[in-house]
């Protein structure tokens, strides 16, 4: 079996893009390859048809969880083909929503209030990678020159 074409799908309301913008712009910083309604989706796309053929090509799907998302009928299904195809589902909470009946069964992410802070996005990278151990190793280099010029 080959690599999926996204890494992540990240589902949500419309009504909430100014969080999965944010979200979206962290993620692709950290190197994901995203499939994202405001970049991926062109005007051709059969949304009923075509939606389900990419969550089924992403490794894992971000459901962004809200009042306004919770009643969406998209965001319900596209979760339930991710978890029918046995994709990771990772959800991240903004605010204070009654979770649909299959979340009750996930740790989700705390983002409230629409804010994602140092802690919840090492949360998010850690559930996409499924441990803080896996995460891909990066080290900051520190360097350092004296100020005088026979040293430089």
């Amino acid at each position: 079996m080959g690599r999926s074409k996204y890494d992540l799908f990240i589902s949500h309301s419309s009504l909430d893009k100014s969080f999965t913008d944010e979200l979206h712009r962290l993620l692709v910083k950290a190197g994901f390859n995203i499939w994202y309604d405001e970049i991926s989706l062109l005007p051709s796309t059969h949304i009923n048809r075509d939606l389900s053929t990419y969550v089924k090509e992403s490794e894992s799907l971000i459901v962004v969880l809200s009042t306004n998302s919770c009643q969406s009928q998209y965001v319900i299904d596209e979760s339930s083909i991710a978890r029918n195809e046995g994709k990771k589902v990772i959800p991240i909470v903004i605010d204070d929503c009654k979770l649909p009946g299959f979340f009750s069964n996930y740790k989700w992410i705390d983002c409230k209030d629409s804010k994602i802070t140092p802690y919840s996005f090492f949360m998010i990278l850690s559930a996409i990678y499924g441990s803080a151990e896996n995460m891909r190793e990066e080290k900051d280099v520190y360097v350092s020159y004296s100020w005088r010029q026979e040293e430089q």
